[in-house]
């Protein structure tokens, strides 16, 4: 192998380490969005979660929803302010600017996501088991049982003026 053939696989060699770099690069960058997209996601979801525990309909506009949350739910200013927060950092995804995110922030922001996810986890499931407790303690089966042993009462026809007879 001459000298020149061993430079031409050397330059192949560091053309593909090159490649392989940036694969790896742009793999890491499409996970860090797919994690960015389903943080926010489960943030709009434990909204939602929370204002059908307290019997409010969300909105259908997904913009509508941190004003009607502010509306119907207890939260601080600093919960209405994740939204637009997590609104400008999706925005920046969008436009494929993510190095103008701060991580600093995007790493406050995340946190704040999952302790107010949590929250509504915990709160949802205490509000489950207290629904649960206030339920009487009957076997179903039994109440079939007996249900099955007697006759419904024969319900009479209405007259053609609508009165029974």
């Amino acid at each position: 192998m001459t000298g020149e053939e061993v430079d031409e696989h050397l330059e192949k060699t560091d053309d593909f380490i090159r490649r392989m770099h940036q694969l790896v690069s742009e793999m890491g960058a499409r996970k860090k969005v797919q994690n960015l997209v389903d943080d926010y996601k489960q943030f709009l979801k434990a909204n939602v979660a929370m204002l059908k525990s307290q019997g409010v309909e969300p909105p259908e506009d997904k913009d509508d929803l941190p004003s009607v949350v502010e509306e119907n739910l207890d939260v601080d200013e600093e919960h209405i302010e994740m939204f637009e927060k997590w609104y400008s950092i999706i925005e920046k995804v969008k436009e494929e600017d993510l190095d103008e995110v701060n991580e600093k922030e995007l790493y406050e922001l995340k946190n704040g996501s999952r302790e107010f996810i949590s929250e509504v986890g915990q709160d949802l499931r205490e509000m489950k088991e207290t629904a649960e407790e206030m339920a009487p303690d009957v076997d179903p089966s039994e109440v079939a049982q007996g249900a099955g042993d007697k006759k419904m009462p024969e319900a009479e026809e209405p007259d053609e003026e609508g009165e029974e007879k």
